[in-house]
């Protein structure tokens, strides 16, 4: 066996040992928080609360929800830029997964998504109402979903884990809401 072969074919096995293990994290019982119920009820309670957003500064109430909206529609229509397929099948995954473990994501939540236009400033009211919209969207959703830009091909079960994730990193924990 030459050396690229085992160089391969452990890159092989690494990325399906890795989506194996998001798909065991992804369909067990997961977080109670990682469900698009509790998004709609984290969002309510942030609306309520005049839309203070935690650690968003540099961007507001309404840059933030069109980021969280945009998030979702690309995962309904595609993203503009992906990472490569060794690295959703290998970092992208064990990422996805101990977020999943974890029951929280922690991502740089100021970095944009790789190819998305700049974010421009919106009122927190319509970003909440585009972002309600999309969630609306991708719930009805029955129609193959893009790749993920990191963590590749997704499932909706395992959208709406990553989905409810972000959110939760960026609006804070979703316990009590």
């Amino acid at each position: 066996m030459n050396r690229r072969t085992l160089l391969v074919g452990g890159a092989a096995a690494t990325g399906t040992l890795a989506l194996g293990a998001v798909g065991v994290l992804l369909t067990g019982p997961g977080s109670p928080n990682a469900t698009l119920a509790a998004v709609h009820r984290k969002l309510d309670a942030v609306a309520a609360g005049g839309f203070v957003v935690p650690g968003a500064a540099p961007w507001s109430a309404g840059m933030v929800f069109t980021h969280l909206a945009r998030s979702v529609a690309y995962s309904l229509d595609g993203y503009p830029v992906s990472k490569s397929a060794f690295f959703q099948r290998t970092a992208g995954a064990a990422a996805l997964a101990v977020f999943a473990a974890r029951g929280a994501m922690h991502h740089g939540t100021l970095d944009p998504i790789p190819g998305a236009p700049p974010l421009v400033e919106v009122t927190a009211e319509a970003g909440l109402a585009h972002l309600r919209e999309v969630l609306a969207a991708f719930e009805a959703s029955e129609r193959p979903l893009a790749p993920h830009f990191a963590y590749g091909h997704l499932d909706k079960a395992a959208y709406t884990v990553a989905h409810a994730l972000h959110v939760q990193d960026h609006l804070g924990p979703l316990e009590g809401v």
